[in-house]
């Protein structure tokens, strides 16, 4: 019975870890996508600004 109980909280306990390491995955997702995401934006607006000053030129 004890051997049991003692497997149970071990369960209860990978399980729980489990979950922070899903959370940790998410919260690599996010980063990378914030990263990636700022450096598209960043390249769309220049490039935005850029056809601007080209138009203006010709």
């Amino acid at each position: 019975m004890a051997r049991k109980k003692g497997s149970e909280y071990w369960d209860r306990i990978v399980a729980n870890g489990q979950k922070y390491v899903d959370q940790d995955d998410r919260q690599q997702i996010n980063d990378w996508l914030e990263r990636w995401g700022g450096i598209f934006c960043g390249v769309v607006i220049i490039g935005f600004v850029v056809t601007l000053i080209v138009m203006m030129i010709l």
